[in-house]
């Protein structure tokens, strides 16, 4: 397996240990590992966002582009899709979600606000589809399901 790979899989297993709230096992994992001090970054940011500490998370997903300006991160995407969003910039905001799921293809939250966001500019099709694919990635999340239940007439 190549650096490249194992280091995204031990990203993807921190980040996973921080999504399901067990921050002290994330820092754990993360402290042992070998990541280099980009990735380092970027799962810190992760905890943040996890957290609810979009500020936070932002600062460290700063910092992690500039050690390595190549980085795409996902997260990164989706909260600027959400500040564009806040501000109305509704073209933007898809662009970013979109460039969330093309990094991270089972990255569920962006497929949610997606769909919502397809949801306001009256795209249901394209809102219903989001949310199927949310749901293949998480079958057992009631509020997806509510969300494409809403769309049934669609």
């Amino acid at each position: 397996m190549s650096n490249t790979r194992k280091s995204q899989n031990i990203m993807k297993e921190i980040t996973e240990v921080f999504k399901n709230m067990d921050f002290d096992t994330g820092y754990n994992l993360l402290n042992n590992s070998d990541l280099s001090d980009a990735n380092i970054l970027v799962c810190k940011g992760n905890a943040e966002f996890y957290k609810r500490n979009h500020s936070n998370a932002f600062d460290f997903y700063g910092q992690a582009i500039e050690i390595d300006s190549n980085l795409r991160i996902s997260r990164d995407f989706y909260l600027w899709a959400s500040e564009f969003l806040a501000e109305g910039n509704l073209v933007q905001a898809f662009q970013n979600y979109q460039e969330a799921i093309d990094i991270e293809p089972d990255f569920v939250d962006a497929y949610i606000d997606l769909g919502a966001l397809m949801i306001e500019v009256g795209e249901f099709a394209s809102a219903k589809k989001c949310y199927t694919d949310a749901l293949a990635l998480d079958p057992n999340d009631i509020g997806i399901k509510k969300s494409l239940d809403s769309l049934s007439n669609f």
